[in-house]
């Protein structure tokens, strides 16, 4: 056993050089003949697409951009036979540095930046060692809304203060689209529904404002922060309101017609000051019967005794409000059930 190893050792050891050589002939040989039995062939329009970073907006977003280039491939003569331009894709990455002018990058391409194909790679792109490629940086800007209301109000009413939120949204595109963009104004329609009403503020939306300050935006370029809506608070006044007195209308107090309690007070009337408009005003004064005063009841219904409580009113016009009501409160006595609404006038 000794024997062998020694043997092995001096086979290894022995005349170095000479296998060195040898070993080193055996590659050449080697390479020699891979080389002769690979062959090349040029593909014409061979597809490469280009991304950007995140801090880049391509000159085509949203769509995809693509360049072609020639390339040389090489492989074994049987595979080559058979390749073609769509067997090979490239991909680059626009990125900062590559920046040549404003608005212009040479984005490198070599070998790298393709796949191979099996046994056949690409050894050369041919006629040039970039991409020239346009792309802008990307921004996000705030922009101020602008809002305005459409639709004639009657005569009666006039438009009063108008506010929304948010007051301002963010825009996110290329810088030189942002510099020179400028947004719609935005229209909120006044429909007969929401300005029925004096004295009030009405609440609407713009639902989906992207989609109209997307209209117009170049070339669908840009690419909105996504704003749910736009809430407008309008504010409806009357165009000349009037005030009148309206006196001795009527207290009703409204009982559970099955409560173990009746209530009672020696109120009987209260007077309203109103304003509003006035033709509304004027037909509320002729016929101040359908005005509800009603004491409010609601806590001491079940509790003997006497009861300070406040008066509530109801009135049959949008376009007239209360600005006081004399007395305020009324002492009422519960005591035994009655049923139903008992008018105290």
């Amino acid at each position: 056993m000794k024997y062998l190893g020694q043997k092995i050792l001096h086979f290894f050891f022995s005349n170095g050089l000479r296998k060195i050589i040898a070993l080193l002939l055996a590659v050449i040989i080697y390479a020699a003949i891979y080389n002769f039995l690979q062959k090349t062939q040029t593909l014409i329009g061979v597809i490469v697409d280009v991304k950007a970073e995140d801090k880049l907006f391509l000159d085509t977003y949203p769509k995809p951009k693509i360049e072609k280039v020639d390339i040389v491939v090489s492989g074994p003569p049987r595979e080559i036979a058979n390749v073609v331009a769509g067997d090979f894709r490239g991909e680059v990455t626009v990125r900062e540095l590559d920046a040549f002018t404003p608005g212009f990058y040479r984005v490198p391409i070599s070998p790298k930046n393709f796949q191979n194909d099996g046994q056949v790679r690409v050894i050369k792109v041919l006629g040039k060692s970039y991409i020239p490629i346009n792309a802008q940086r990307r921004m996000r800007q705030y922009f101020d809304v602008q809002v305005k209301t459409t639709g004639n109000l009657s005569g009666d009413y006039k438009l009063g203060s108008v506010n929304w939120e948010p007051r301002q949204i963010q825009v996110e595109g290329p810088e030189n689209i942002l510099k020179q963009l400028q947004l719609p104004t935005l229209e909120i329609a006044l429909a007969p529904e929401n300005i029925s009403s004096f004295d009030r503020s009405v609440e609407l939306c713009i639902d989906n404002p992207d989609d109209l300050i997307g209209e117009v935006l170049p070339g669908d370029v840009i690419n909105p922060l996504k704003q749910k809506a736009i809430k407008v608070t309008v504010e409806i006044l009357a165009e000349d309101p009037v005030s009148a007195v309206i006196p001795e209308v009527g207290i009703k107090i409204k009982q559970d017609p099955v409560s173990k309690y009746e209530i009672k007070s020696e109120t009987r009337t209260a007077e309203l000051i109103v304003i509003g408009v006035p033709s509304q005003v004027a037909a509320l004064k002729r016929d101040p019967k359908n005005i509800e005063i009603y004491a409010d009841i609601a806590a001491i219904a079940e509790k003997p005794g006497t009861h300070s409580v406040p008066l509530l009113y109801s009135l049959p016009k949008d376009g007239v409000k209360v600005q006081k009501i004399t007395p305020e409160r009324i002492d009422v006595v519960v005591a035994e059930a009655k049923k139903g609404f008992l008018n105290l006038k």
